[in-house]
């Protein structure tokens, strides 16, 4: 503890370091080697629990924050409960993005098979592939006579 100084400003500094805005993983990360060194030092969670544990769910989105808020209920100060907390959170979250991009995947595939189709839904698609070509459909536009209306001498 020397070459650092007071042990008191150690502590302060590992408490300060968990304070950076991060992502949750990090969050997670950050102050489970945190939490370690304030136990290298013989820093009781009873000592830190109470002030550690505001300061990392001030930094979580809000739902994650609402979730603490009915589980967590009776262990605020409990930074191992809330350690687990994070951790199950984390892996809700990425099963939950992975289930997304497999259907999103799927969904993309599904499309691309629809626009292999090509789908001639205007009259003008209907005239450019050959349509019917029985002279008992041809119906002028402009004089009703029995031929396309882009052929029609009168337009």
């Amino acid at each position: 503890m020397r070459r650092f100084g007071r042990t008191e400003r150690v502590i302060v500094d590992h408490i300060q370091k968990i304070s950076a805005k991060a992502t949750i993983w990090e969050i997670y990360d950050l102050v489970k080697v945190h939490v370690r060194s304030l136990a290298n030092l013989n820093v009781t969670r009873q000592n830190y629990g109470l002030v550690l544990a505001p300061i990392i769910l001030h930094q979580l989105p809000h739902r994650v924050k609402l979730e603490w808020a009915s589980s967590g209920k009776g262990k605020e100060g409990h930074v191992e409960y809330l350690l687990n907390f994070l951790y199950e959170e984390i892996q809700w979250r990425e099963r939950s993005s992975q289930l997304y991009l497999a259907s999103d995947k799927s969904e993309a595939s599904g499309k691309s098979e629809a626009r292999k189709r090509p789908t001639k839904t205007t009259g003008s698609g209907l005239i450019a592939s050959g349509g019917d070509t029985s002279t008992s459909n041809k119906k002028c536009g402009f004089c009703s006579q029995p031929h396309y209306s882009d052929k029609c001498v009168l337009q």
